[in-house]
């Protein structure tokens, strides 16, 4: 690993909610692919899909404090401040809650990328599992009786349920249509359907109730 790989390894390597080293490879992969066909400054993108998790407060109860440690360690490694702000600029909004509050595409390219990089890992057969991996870890249900019953029927499912089939109706069937990247919405097709396909396989193997 270089360094910077090997920073994100201390501060991840040993998640299991779907936020590991490995999930941040694979942004870096998603991200590179995409600016391979949309352009932006590779330095920079590189840097904020490797690192965009080592802040998240959903992983860090000291936020203020990973965010100045990681800011130290870019000033170290030979980032400008300049950079700096662009990379902390691009992690700081990443969220869907952030788009939530304040909708529509980021103001650089990097960003954008960098965003539809990450939203890729939410669907397909990733997102699947990350889902599965989060709510695992969260003690969370996959559904409940109502949930089940209501599958089975193929009725709604009510978002705002604490369970983890509850999290594809709130967010991960509503990505596809935030991606902002040309290439991000190409990518995000093929991935949304599999969400679309592996529900509706759900539900023909869910007993009606």
């Amino acid at each position: 690993m270089n360094n910077l790989e090997n920073y994100v390894y201390k501060k991840l390597g040993d998640d299991h909610t779907g936020h590991s080293y490995l999930h941040a490879k694979r942004v870096e992969s998603n991200a590179l692919l995409i600016a391979s066909s949309e352009g932006g400054d590779l330095s920079i993108i590189k840097a904020a899909a490797l690192v965009h998790d080592t802040i998240d407060p959903k992983l860090f109860a000291d936020t203020e404090k990973e965010s100045k440690e990681l800011q130290g360690f870019l000033k170290n490694e030979g980032y400008s401040e300049k950079d700096i702000s662009s990379i902390m600029y691009i992690i700081n909004n990443l969220s869907w809650h952030v788009e939530v509050l304040t909708p529509g595409p980021l103001d650089t390219i990097e960003g954008n990328i960098v965003r539809d990089a990450d939203r890729l890992e939410a669907i397909g057969a990733i997102g699947i599992t990350r889902a599965v991996e989060y709510g695992a870890n969260k003690g969370r249900d996959f559904w409940n009786e109502e949930e089940m019953k209501n599958i089975s029927s193929g009725k709604d499912i009510n978002p705002k349920d604490d369970t983890t089939i509850a999290h594809f109706y709130d967010k991960l069937l509503k990505l596809q249509s935030h991606f902002v990247t040309k290439t991000g919405k190409e990518l995000a097709k093929k991935r949304s359907q599999f969400l679309i396909d592996f529900l509706n396989e759900l539900k023909e193997e869910t007993p009606s109730q």
